[in-house]
């Protein structure tokens, strides 16, 4: 935004000068390149305080990896046909084949009588809430890799498949701006967004709270002392938003990136500057290459 502003100023100035024949020397040039730092700079730092701006706005959705309960072979996967597809909470996913554990169940009811206080656990394995794998939520799988044959575990850092949530409530808009931008900024305040994927429209929003935490400040139990190297990572502060405007004619897909733009009821007369930079911002999207 600030190149769109200078490259404005540039030739506001170039045509001042053919307009009014006003004569090209050190001195002239001299005051059009002050004037233009001078009010340049107030203009991007009033901007930047009272109507701040973020290239890095981001749908975020929830998803669930899908862990078994207990191990075994696969013998069905009822969702191969209807990956990326809706479905809802209960359809079944996959099933793991029973018998392993109907044979033990068999086994332990045939054996000693001490055996008998681990039949109600094993009986539980086999039941369709075990070895039938179902959809957690309303949702869609994705990627979807798991075939009849695959032995599956129920190992955290390996799970069978991965189940995106699609209900509203599951995904929300976020923009990461920089820390002492969002000073002046309150939750309820007007906000506009576009969509890298959505050339030339932007959608009204509003601010629906600011995150009162930023990720590069988290601790987490590990049993070792924090050795802090470098720089500090991922200082920059969340809004959530909420898109006012109707987005049902347009396809945004789950994670879709796009630019923000708050304003807030300060120097609102500086807003419309802003929002005509974002509305050139947008029309930029029209031109994209694809790399090799």
């Amino acid at each position: 935004m600030e190149i769109l502003l200078t490259l404005t100023y540039v030739a506001l100035c170039y045509a001042v000068f053919k307009l009014f024949r006003i004569p090209v020397n050190q001195w002239t040039l001299a005051t059009a390149a002050l004037g233009g730092i001078f009010g340049l700079s107030l203009l991007f730092i009033t901007m930047a305080y009272n109507h701040p701006f973020s290239t890095n706005a981001r749908i975020y959705y929830t998803v669930t990896p899908i862990l078994p309960a207990v191990r075994g072979r696969v013998i069905e996967v009822p969702v191969e046909d209807r990956t990326n597809q809706h479905l809802e909470a209960g359809d079944v996913l996959f099933k793991i084949d029973p018998k392993p554990y109907e044979y033990t169940v068999a086994e332990k009811r045939a054996g000693l009588a001490d055996a008998e206080a681990n039949i109600a656990q094993l009986k539980a394995s086999v039941d369709q809430d075990q070895t039938t794998v179902r959809a957690p939520t309303g949702g869609f799988v994705t990627e979807l890799a798991l075939r009849p044959g695959v032995y599956v575990v129920p190992a955290p850092f390996r799970p069978a498949m991965v189940f995106v949530n699609d209900s509203q409530k599951d995904r929300q808009l976020a923009a990461a701006f920089q820390q002492n931008a969002l000073q002046r900024v309150r939750a309820g305040d007007e906000a506009e967004v576009l969509f890298k994927g959505i050339p030339g429209r932007v959608f009204k929003a509003k601010v629906r709270v600011l995150i009162d935490a930023i990720a590069g400040g988290q601790l987490q139990t590990t049993g070792t002392l924090v050795n802090v190297v470098g720089p500090a990572t991922g200082d920059r502060a969340l809004a959530l938003l909420d898109i006012v405007d109707d987005m049902s004619a347009y396809q945004v897909p789950l994670g879709s990136a796009g630019e923000a733009a708050i304003y807030t009821e300060h120097f609102h007369e500086l807003s419309l500057l802003r929002k005509i930079l974002l509305r050139m911002r947008s029309w930029q999207n029209y031109a994209f290459f694809e790399a090799g």
